[in-house]
């Protein structure tokens, strides 16, 4: 059966002309000099990300490399946010609220509960909504318009908030790594349906998914977990690689199909082990990065990857896109919009 191109199709591919206009728009703007003058010379004790779905998976990676740089931040959903963790609203705190949209309820029911207490930086695509109009500093991702499942705002995203993060911790910015980065989609672009073709192989026999990741990687098992369902009609889940071994290592089986995401160098070796195991109990097994590939019989590799482990889950997710995208046109379905819920949640 051919593969019928559409609306998604279209906006993963332009992922890398959308990531060049951030990356640009934002190192020759004011960002980061606004970002610096709201903070001043004080660092905030705690960084809190929070947004919903794919906005919240895209704050992981500026997360860890916060933390990694001594600052400390969590990442947690706005709705979790809202109602049950009233000390995280410390006026001392830095909010960073993400929203593609600007409109998901409960950021913005967030942003109206605070009213102003809580220091907050917002990340929309577009200035134009409510929560940039509530937030002290409103940021702009700059993806360009995207009417369907998230691609283009949730990589934006990344890039955006990792050069956040570089503000708030005083960091150099890694502008080769951000050209690394872009440089090395555009390449997985040229040829791309043979290179995901294994993967589309491996996946579509199986009965469950499950994707993998630990520290900035972790982003992306949740964000594809995400887009397999969205857009592919999938059962995915997302575990991280250190819960793995704390109980669904027991369902394990050769029906189901795992998708690894080595990552980090801190924990790569455990995640290769990790799907070392998963292969030996006969279950179909992808691992998606960077680095070698991994030496695991019957196995697939997708190279994805710049050498900045922060900037690398913009590169992972891009073949579970695309693997949602075949598996829709496999099943004769396109990827134009919605069934049962709109681009922008509204309703608790």
């Amino acid at each position: 059966m051919p593969l019928k191109e559409d609306l998604f199709l279209k906006e993963i591919l332009e992922q890398p002309q959308a990531l060049r206009t951030t990356m640009k728009r934002w190192l020759q703007g004011a960002a980061e000099a606004s970002v610096r003058e709201k903070l001043g010379k004080r660092r905030p004790p705690l960084v809190v990300f929070t947004g919903m779905g794919s906005s919240l998976n895209a704050c992981l990676p500026a997360c860890a490399y916060l933390n990694q740089q001594g600052i400390a931040a969590v990442a947690l959903e706005s709705a979790e946010l809202l109602y049950y963790y009233p000390a995280l609203h410390a006026p001392e705190n830095l909010l960073v609220v993400v929203s593609q949209s600007g409109e998901s309820v409960e950021p913005v029911r967030l942003m109206e509960t605070l009213q102003d207490r809580v220091p907050a930086i917002s990340l929309t695509n577009g200035l134009e909504n409510t929560i940039a109009r509530r937030s002290r500093l409103a940021l702009d991702m700059y993806a360009g318009p995207e009417l369907t499942v998230s691609s283009k705002t949730y990589v934006c995203a990344q890039l955006a908030l990792f050069l956040l993060a570089c503000a708030i911790s005083g960091s150099p910015i890694d502008k080769s790594g951000l050209e690394e980065t872009i440089g090395s989609l555009e390449t997985f672009f040229d040829g791309w349906r043979a290179r995901i073709q294994p993967l589309v192989d491996m996946v579509q026999p199986c009965d469950y998914l499950s994707l993998l990741g630990r520290g900035p990687s972790l982003a992306s098992a949740l964000d594809g977990a995400q887009t397999l369902k969205e857009a592919g009609h999938r059962l995915a889940e997302a575990v991280s690689g250190g819960q793995f071994r704390h109980g669904p290592l027991e369902i394990v089986s050769p029906r189901y199909g795992y998708i690894v995401f080595p990552g980090h160098s801190q924990t790569r070796d455990l995640m290769l082990r990790l799907g070392k195991d998963i292969a030996g109990y006969g279950a179909r097994l992808a691992f998606i990065g960077n680095g070698d590939a991994p030496r695991i019989p019957g196995a697939v590799w997708i190279p994805a990857g710049p050498s900045n482990s922060y900037l690398l889950p913009i590169l992972e997710i891009v073949p579970v896109q695309l693997l949602a995208w075949s598996l829709a046109s496999l099943e004769g379905r396109t990827v134009d919009g919605f069934a049962k819920m709109g681009k922008v949640v509204r309703t608790e």
